[in-house]
């Protein structure tokens, strides 16, 4: 008995730390992602300035990245890599066999399309690399390229940290702005945000105010070289514009919408659905797709080409996100069960 609880001591001693807060923010973020910003971009495909202005979720993404790469526990880079590979490549094929299968059964077997075309147009639009982010009309798994090639990084930018002073953070988020002004992608922006969640429970040496006034600086030059307002138009990939106004939210922001997510959980009904959808929030991300799809097909035959009035799209837009609050996560709870299953026949474990 003594032995036991020894080892269950030690067991816990090198296990990832759990951060509740974290775990919040986690969960929140993917509800706001999955149920409220591709309604509007999925479902009823409404893109103005207006709504682009919600496109600030991925910052706050790679935000968390980060922050959860500090609590976890310490191990080797090749080791580190693996898991990677099991958290992310895994499940990120698995997604890419089932929707393929999917597709092969309406495309082939009910519309009656030759499987030799439908292999050749697989193989010639890169369906089968992860790199290349397409995956049919699943244009949401851009994101899989370079949440993996930072979280690859995060290694390096840890030991970076330590050696930049408040002088250094602000040269680094300048040097950001430029490579963006220059070459605008999504490694550098989004490892930049994942930089600042490395700080996560720890004193940030930068004032964030003066960051703040740095990136509407930015801001400011990029209108009067005529760069759209509209943030989609500037997301693929980030440009500085982009950058920048996610800096000012993210700066200015964070933290208010960190209470709020907090004043939310405190509700037992949102408490179990943001634990659940924190808990499988890749899974989510990678098949509620299926869902917006769904729903869209639908509305074209309900609605069609008719005109709403704002209170119409209004309650589209309500009644969309409650069908894709709930319908995400009993969706990802079967698919949890077939990847787990999968991913157990090969001999591979993955934790929950």
């Amino acid at each position: 008995m003594i032995l036991r609880e020894m080892q269950d001591n030690k067991r816990q001693q090198f296990q990832p730390q759990r951060d509740n807060e974290l775990d919040i923010y986690r969960g929140c973020s993917m509800i706001y992602i999955t149920c409220f910003l591709h309604n509007f971009y999925g479902v009823q495909c409404i893109d103005t300035v207006a709504t682009s202005m919600l496109l600030i979720t991925m910052p706050i993404v790679f935000f968390i990245s980060g922050a959860s790469y500090t609590l976890a526990s310490s191990k080797p880079y090749l080791q580190y890599v693996w898991r990677r590979v099991k958290r992310i490549v895994f499940p990120y094929y698995i997604c890419v066999v089932i929707v393929t299968a999917l597709y092969f059964l309406y495309e082939c077997i009910i519309k009656g399309e030759s499987g030799v075309t439908f292999a050749n147009n697989f193989i010639a639009q890169g369906y089968y690399n992860i790199f290349s982010g397409k995956l049919y009309d699943f244009n949401h798994l851009w994101f899989i390229p370079p949440y993996l090639a930072v979280a690859l990084l995060l290694p390096l930018l840890n030991k970076i940290k330590p050696h930049l002073s408040q002088w250094g953070i602000y040269a680094l988020a300048l040097l950001t702005v430029v490579v963006l002004a220059i070459y605008p992608n999504e490694i550098w922006c989004y490892a930049a945000f994942a930089f600042i969640g490395l700080y996560y429970k720890q004193h940030f040496p930068a004032n964030r105010y003066v960051i703040a006034v740095m990136m509407a600086c930015a801001m400011m030059w990029c209108v009067w070289q005529g760069y759209s307002l509209n943030m989609q138009a500037n997301k693929f990939p980030p440009n500085i514009m982009f950058f920048s106004y996610c800096g000012v939210v993210v700066a200015l922001f964070l933290p208010l919408m960190g209470m709020l997510c907090r004043w939310v959980y405190r509700s037992r009904f949102f408490r179990y659905y943001i634990d659940r959808y924190a808990r499988m929030g890749l899974t989510v991300y990678l098949y509620h797709g299926i869902n917006v799809h769904l729903l869209q097909k639908l509305l074209i035959i309900i609605v069609g080409d008719r005109d709403l009035p704002p209170i119409g799209h209004l309650s589209i837009l309500i009644a969309t996100s409650i069908v894709l609050f709930f319908g995400n996560i009993y969706l990802s709870m079967l698919m949890k069960q077939v990847e787990n299953s999968i991913l157990r026949a090969v001999g591979i474990t993955k934790r929950d």
